[in-house]
């Protein structure tokens, strides 16, 4: 499978926190790059953001993402450079969320469904290693 592939499979996706939400988004096409599975939020069931935070011990969600990125094996880089690129996002200037660039939009999951982005919001880039 290719991203373009991941990002037709998203748009047909109804967003549920922990099932088919930003996490699960960028997990799956973070494991399209690499081919290697990554860890999966379906164990969690979270219905909110703090419910997915509160799962791992309360640590602020964009100290989470960080935290789970790094075990799956992604490392943080200074821009988009490859198709796959995950962006952490704030919504709302607080409330982090996560973002796929594809090689030429920005792609966010939400309660509005998969839709494209301004890559400006993201604050920091994280690349999946082939």
């Amino acid at each position: 499978m290719v991203i373009s592939e991941v990002i037709q499979k998203w748009k047909r996706k109804k967003f549920q926190w922990g099932i088919s939400d930003c996490w699960a988004f960028s997990m799956d096409a973070a494991e399209c790059l690499t081919g290697q599975a990554m860890v999966s939020p379906a164990n969690l069931r979270a219905k909110t953001e703090k419910e997915l935070s509160d799962s791992f011990h309360g640590p602020e969600l964009r100290e989470l993402f960080r935290k789970l990125f790094s075990e799956s094996g992604l490392s943080k880089s200074d821009g988009p450079n490859q198709q796959g690129s995950i962006g952490i996002i704030s919504i709302n200037r607080t409330t982090p969320a996560l973002s796929v660039w594809d090689g030429g939009a920005l792609w966010m999951i939400s309660s509005k469904g998969l839709r494209e982005i301004d890559k400006m919001l993201v604050e920091e880039w994280w690349e999946a290693s082939t």
